[in-house]
């Protein structure tokens, strides 16, 4: 073997094994972030079972509409799968306002939502279990990964209220050379996008307390802006949400979960395809 595969092949090995430094660290985040949710969504179903009130329904299906969207990125798909099973159950709190609110509490089955949860908790918090054993066994060992990012050297703006999440993608695209800035709501995003240049942003679509939407007016209201290359990111596999999207000017639409390698070609490939417009 030539001494330019040997070199070829040591540098993909460190490539790797830096992807997979960031995974474990990604999914350390992610597991402290889950006991801390897990505790969120016990507390919310003892209350709720006691006495239910808009709000404490609201903020259960927002954490678990979280957890269906993140937990599979980082290889824990059984937690969103137990997370989209909840997501299901509670759907109907979105259709509350403080007009209907005590109608439909009347009429939905809040009791058989409550025991479903309480049955797909007590997993997680077996699955919790399982995955903090798992971690400390694998520290060692390193999966593979990497993209055409890194002849981009781009600059991306991340606007997620998920932090786990938003940390582990600005650390992977980190590794492929991009520079990247966060905003966990709008307000920060708009704040960022009037003080920075950006070559794409990436957008949640279910974030509190503004959604995702608002962000769409701004950008088009302004001209330097509006041509800006966007992705949304929804956990909302809706076809309603996707053609309102691209209706307001999205270039793409990832739905949540989804694999780091695919979002970053998505990525390469706008950046490309606009690096060539222009």
């Amino acid at each position: 073997m030539s001494n330019t595969n040997l070199e070829g092949l040591k540098d993909s090995k460190s490539e790797s094994e830096r992807d997979a430094r960031i995974l474990r660290q990604g999914r350390k985040l992610f597991i402290r972030e889950f006991e801390k949710q897990l505790k969120q969504l016990n507390s919310l179903l003892d209350t709720i079972q006691m006495a239910a009130a808009a709000e404490d329904l609201k903020q259960f299906y927002r954490i678990v509409h979280t957890l269906k969207g993140s937990a599979p990125i980082f290889g824990y798909v059984r937690i969103g799968k137990l997370a989209e099973d909840m997501v299901r159950a509670w759907e109907w709190t979105q259709s509350m306002d403080n007009d209907g609110e005590e109608l439909l509490m009347a009429i939905n089955p809040i009791i058989e939502c409550a025991e479903r949860s309480i049955h797909a908790l007590r997993e997680m918090n077996m699955e919790y279990d399982i995955c903090v054993t798992e971690i400390k066994m694998d520290e060692q060992q390193d999966p593979g990964g990497g993209s055409l990012l890194g002849s981009m050297k781009s600059r991306l703006l991340l606007v997620d209220d998920d932090e786990v999440l938003r940390n582990y993608l600005t650390r992977r695209l980190q590794l492929d050379d991009c520079i990247v800035d966060e905003a966990a709501d709008v307000e920060s995003a708009m704040k960022l996008l009037r003080e920075h240049t950006y070559d794409l942003v990436t957008l949640d679509l279910m974030m509190h307390p503004q959604s995702g939407y608002e962000l769409f007016e701004f950008l088009k209201e302004d001209p330097t802006l509006k041509w800006l290359p966007l992705i949304v990111l929804s956990g909302r596999n809706d076809l309603n949400d996707k053609v309102r999207c691209f209706h307001l000017g999205a270039d793409d639409y990832v739905t949540k979960p989804f694999q780091y390698e695919e979002l970053a070609a998505r990525i390469y490939g706008l950046l490309k395809r606009t690096k060539n417009f222009e």
